[in-house]
């Protein structure tokens, strides 16, 4: 009974094994990068939009008492925390307009009374940075 559980535990690890990437880079298409620009920009703005309204609102209680002047820094914080995501997002924007999509062979390993490599046909994407 062990060895036919060290038998099926070696056969899992190594198909496992044999199925992991030889190029673990994230490639992103023309689509994630807009999308991630547009999640970006949406994210500024609405920081922007609650510091202006947070200032607004910290001003008129101020002239109540002190209390207005936390709700004022609050404001200024948010709109200083959207300024980041301004910048991120023009510069996905940028990276979407700079990406390619090419056709191109790729080894990847098979498993056949040995391993060896096997071209694949695949569809990448090329990044000018």
């Amino acid at each position: 009974m062990k060895l036919i559980t060290l038998c099926t535990m070696l056969l899992v690890l190594s198909t496992i094994s044999a199925s992991q990437q030889t190029n673990p880079n994230q490639t992103f298409t023309k689509q994630d990068y807009l999308q991630k620009s547009k999640n970006q920009k949406v994210t500024a703005w609405i920081l922007a939009g609650g510091g202006v309204v947070l200032e607004i609102a910290g001003a008129i209680a101020y002239q109540k008492g002190n209390a207005g002047l936390f709700l004022f820094g609050a404001g200024l914080l948010s709109q200083a925390a959207s300024i980041p995501f301004f910048i991120a997002s023009g510069i996905n924007k940028r990276k979407a307009k700079q990406a390619s999509v090419f056709f191109k062979f790729e080894n990847t390993p098979t498993i056949h009374h040995a391993v060896s490599f096997r071209f694949n046909p695949s569809i990448s994407v090329r990044l000018k940075l």
